[in-house]
């Protein structure tokens, strides 16, 4: 998502003034060249130089473009500015800039997960029973998606079943998202009393 590389640039030059190289090096270790994954790690060990020997011609076209394509949009958004000494760049957060990292991050912290996780059947029977507040009616609503994506079937609005494995990143974002105070999971591993009578 480009709001979240802009945040991981912008952080990286938060709090001191970065020259072009290093800027570079944040540019390829934030994402921007995620497609890049083999050159990616090599940034860990190398300098640009170093890679550009190193990385065939099309592909170094490609990363310096989108390099040089970020600069220019977070200079034009006056986010960065650049100055130049002794034919170095350098660059550094502008008060607008400051501004982006605070709304970015509370947007973030405001963002939900996607809510598709993987589907895998299980012997076991798991119940899902939540009572989430009025006030955080949109994570509710991802809990359900959540739930219907996973194979659980709705007993009840708030109770839900099914014969499938439950996500470890499902848990994850529930811990992340504060909800596990809001919601009960239990395993059946037998069938009750009243299934028998049937």
């Amino acid at each position: 998502m480009r709001g979240d590389i802009t945040l991981k640039i912008l952080e990286r030059v938060k709090d001191q003034t970065l020259d072009g190289v290093s800027l570079f090096g944040a540019f390829l270790t934030c994402g921007y060249g995620a497609s890049f994954d083999q050159i990616k790690n090599k940034a860990y060990r190398s300098s640009p130089k170093d890679l550009k020997d190193n990385v065939p011609k099309d592909d170094w076209k490609k990363i310096n473009d989108r390099f040089l394509s970020m600069c220019r949009r977070l200079e034009n958004d006056n986010l960065i500015e650049k100055s130049k000494k002794d034919n170095n760049y350098f660059f550094r957060i502008t008060k607008k800039g400051r501004e982006k990292v605070d709304a970015l991050r509370d947007k973030k912290r405001r963002s939900l997960p996607a809510s598709k996780y993987g589907k895998k059947d299980s012997s076991k029977l798991n119940i899902v029973m939540f009572d989430i507040p009025e006030k955080e009616k949109r994570k509710r609503d991802w809990l359900r998606g959540a739930l219907l994506n996973m194979g659980f079937e709705m007993i009840q609005k708030s109770v839900w079943t099914g014969n499938v494995v439950i996500s470890k990143e499902f848990m994850k974002n529930i811990r992340d998202l504060a909800m596990v105070e809001f919601i009960e999971i239990f395993e059946v591993t037998k069938q009750g009393t009243l299934r028998s009578l049937k």
